[in-house]
């Protein structure tokens, strides 16, 4: 898209300005490495590339914690709920999702609780 290909251009333009400067180091991050533009890509611009992998069951389970702490300190989250997030089903049937979409799962249930149960 036209948007899309703005935001490419003046990122490229940064950072090509970038390497004129000493002790800059530029990182970027992404869940969808497939869909990065290739020139940002090329060396001299993000040319090394590290794989993180998706979370394991454990992985889930401790990243579902993190995300529910305050839920549980400030005594918002049932212990149903505590229980279903510490289960191995939980984390098994959240396979194959990221920290992100982990994260984006509990804000989802915590704004459908508020809604269902405001009333």
């Amino acid at each position: 898209s036209g948007i899309r290909d703005s935001v490419v251009n003046q990122l490229l333009a940064k950072m090509d300005g970038v390497e004129q400067l000493d002790n800059i180091l530029v990182i970027g991050l992404t869940n969808r490495p497939e869909l990065m533009d290739p020139a940002l890509l090329r060396p001299g611009r993000l040319e090394v590339h590290v794989l993180v992998p998706q979370p394991d069951a454990a992985g889930r389970q401790r990243i579902a914690a993190i995300h529910s702490e305050r839920l549980r300190e400030r005594g918002c989250l049932a212990p149903p709920a505590a229980a279903a997030l510490a289960s191995g089903a939980f984390a098994d049937a959240t396979c194959g999702f990221s920290g992100a979409d982990l994260a984006g799962l509990l804000r989802s249930a915590t704004s459908f609780a508020l809604e269902r149960y405001a009333d």
